[in-house]
């Protein structure tokens, strides 16, 4: 019999500890402190809407300073009212926990309970200043759940001024969070919104880490990560950030900061977001990225570098699909992007970016490719004017330049800059549109403009050699410019040095090397009276550094209109020709505007060079594969088919 009774109760008990459903009527939180310590693991909490008020609660655990303890082994499911998004609720639909005032409200402890998942839930002033080093609303330990275990997580819930003194993570802290809202919500640490990582728990090999998915961070504050603090690599996608500010001195990452090597970060939006006293104002990369894709940053400040992204780390790998308008870095570099080290850049566009030095995207080390990328109107606001669209670039590929702004680059392929101003600040040295500068330390890192379209731009100079080495200038077409009075250069289509290296003593041969490029309907204006004169190409080198130090500007095979002042050292068919545009003619309807006819001057009267090969012109056109060549850089139109056979 005592067997028997003995089997009833371990059934007894199997049947107790099984996971039930359990509805919790509206505003009564004694019921919800009581489930959330005692229900079954895997059991489903139903909070109806309205109001619990947990600061009236006398109930907390003294042993972890929170309200909902949910002791070790157990993942409770907490649901509120409906299904609706966050962000069509009416307040009368929402389920709405008010913090304690003093204490976390929700804190999971060991083993399961850290995977507690919370749905539909509105968190609302829950602040933790008294309690346990964990966030104001739910806050699950630093030993994360294994791999394959699911980590706890929020979906649809909202996080509403919440706060805590304690710890990093001012509403959550180890949680994952997918299409959340985190507003005004505050740390004295990381993360003002939420503190994301991950950690092996002991004896275990697959480490998990915090999703954070479609979540919206408005109006959130930290000493770091204004909005997220990523401690480890998290997986980041598809979030928002708002009006997020990072406040601490030394601090980054207004809208979020990444503290380690992170996989990729995808389409996110950073828009209002600050770095009060140092780096970073929407994104703060501390370590390496390898790929920041389909991301928008608007309007976000740094004190420091980087008013849109700062990457200090080993590297920022790939950078693809992006857009970054009116970002600035007030006292640094880079009002888009500072990066020390950059790989590739494609498909992205850098608009009315603000910085001290290099407005756009400014770069300390190294960096690869840019291709198809569109820069305007990015401006530095002190006299050192370097780079204001990219500084220290390598290369730049099928690229657009437009509005105000520089380019301090190695090599330009495909590029147009069209309607670009530049004017530098008083007092300044660097007045080229295009500027070849220190970064060139070798006669082997030619510089090179290949293929590239000048047209209505406003500036000094348009092409600006200080490299003490020779730069190549071939098949570009120079078109409706004008070049204007600066304070040490004035009115020059080519400016080149040619002296003493600083870095070895020796003289070098400064040289630019122009070859199959047309110029027409160039201008120079008077400083002085604004008076306009035709002069569509012109040259300056230095002469006063001593005989056989003089900087050279050699010509071969190009065209041009009208001209006066210097002429360039030996020039080879540097002669008057009409380069006869399309320019809109019926005939050719899908010809560029300054693609030259059959009739041109510059048909078939370039020089074929090995890097023709397999190169394409500005149109996408192969271009020879031997001679003749034509000059600019297009190669010349055709009529249609239609059009040849009339004609014979």
């Amino acid at each position: 019999m005592q067997k028997l009774l003995a089997g009833f109760a371990a059934v007894a008990a199997t049947f107790v500890a099984q996971a039930a459903t359990y509805d919790v009527e509206a505003g009564n939180v004694d019921r919800v402190i009581e489930l959330a310590a005692t229900a079954p693991g895997d059991s489903i909490i139903n909070l109806a809407a309205g109001v619990y008020d947990f600061s009236r609660s006398t109930t907390n655990n003294p042993s972890y300073g929170a309200i909902l303890v949910t002791p070790s082994g157990r993942t409770l499911h907490f649901r509120g009212a409906g299904t609706k998004h966050w962000s069509e609720k009416t307040r009368a639909e929402e389920t709405v926990l008010i913090g304690h005032g003093k204490y976390a409200l929700f804190y999971g402890v060991n083993g399961g309970s850290r995977c507690s998942k919370f749905y539909n839930l509105t968190f609302e002033c829950c602040t933790n200043t008294a309690g346990v080093a964990a966030a104001g609303a739910i806050a699950m330990t630093a030993n994360e759940c294994y791999a394959s275990t699911p980590p706890g997580f929020a979906t649809n819930c909202v996080f509403r001024n919440c706060y805590s003194s304690k710890s990093s993570g001012g509403a959550t802290s180890y949680l994952s969070a997918y299409d959340c809202l985190y507003t005004n919500c505050v740390s004295t640490s990381g993360g003002g919104g939420a503190y994301g990582g991950n950690k092996t728990i002991s004896g275990g090999s697959n480490p998990s880490t915090n999703c954070f998915v479609k979540c919206t961070f408005v109006d959130c504050q930290a000493q770091s990560g204004g909005g997220l603090y990523c401690d480890a690599y998290n997986c980041v996608r598809d979030c928002t950030f708002v009006g997020c500010r990072a406040t601490g001195t030394g601090c980054h990452g207004g809208g979020l900061y990444v503290a380690k090597a992170a996989d990729e970060l995808v389409g996110c939006t950073f828009v209002s977001n600050s770095s009060a006293k140092a780096n970073g104002g929407g994104l703060m990369l501390a370590s390496s990225l390898h790929r920041l894709a389909d991301c928008t940053f608007v309007g976000n400040t740094a004190n420091g570098d980087g008013g849109g992204l700062r990457s200090a780390g080993s590297g920022l790998d790939i950078v693809e699909n992006c857009a970054f308008t009116n970002n600035t870095s007030t006292g640094g570099m880079g009002g888009a992007i500072s990066c020390e080290v950059l790989g590739a850049v494609s498909n992205c566009v850098f608009r009315g970016g603000r910085a001290k030095t290099a407005a756009g995207v400014g770069i300390e080390s190294t960096c690869g490719d840019f291709v198809g990328c569109t820069f305007d109107d990015n401006r530095n606001n002190t006299l050192e004017n370097l780079g204001s669209h990219l500084n220290n670039g390598l290369s730049t590929r099928d690229c657009r330049f437009t509005g105000f702004g520089d380019l301090w680059c190695r090599t330009i392929d495909r590029c147009v800059f069209d309607g670009c101003e530049y004017y530098p600040n008083n007092g300044s040295y660097y007045d080229g549109l295009v500027r070849f500068g220190l970064e060139i330390t070798t006669p082997e890192n030619i510089g090179t403009i290949r293929n590239c379209l000048f047209r209505n731009c406003f500036a000094p100079v348009l092409i600006d050699n200080e490299t003490y080495y020779d730069a190549l200038i071939e098949n570009c077409t120079f078109v409706d410019n004008t070049l204007t009075n600066a304070v040490h250069h004035n009115g020059y289509t080519f400016y080149c040095m040619r002296g003493t290296h600083p870095d070895d003593g020796k003289t070098h041969p400064g040289t630019n090397r122009i070859s199959n490029c047309i110029f027409w309907n160039n201008w120079v204006a008077n400083g002085t009276d604004g008076t306009k004169k035709r002069n569509d190409v012109n040259f300056f080198r230095t002469t006063n550094l001593g005989a056989g130090k003089e900087a050279a500007n050699i010509v071969k095979n190009c065209i041009y209109g009208v001209k006066s002042g210097e002429e360039p050292q030996g020039p080879v068919n540097f002669k008057v020709g009409d380069p006869r545009f399309v320019a809109g003619d019926s005939r050719f309807p899908d010809a560029p505007y300054y693609m030259p006819k059959r009739t041109s001057d510059a048909r078939k009267a370039g020089l074929w060079l090995d890097w023709m090969a397999d190169a394409k012109d500005l149109a996408g056109a192969d271009m020879p594969s031997a001679a003749p060549v034509d000059l600019g850089c297009y190669q010349c139109a055709l009529p249609s088919l239609g059009l040849l056979l009339l004609l014979r």
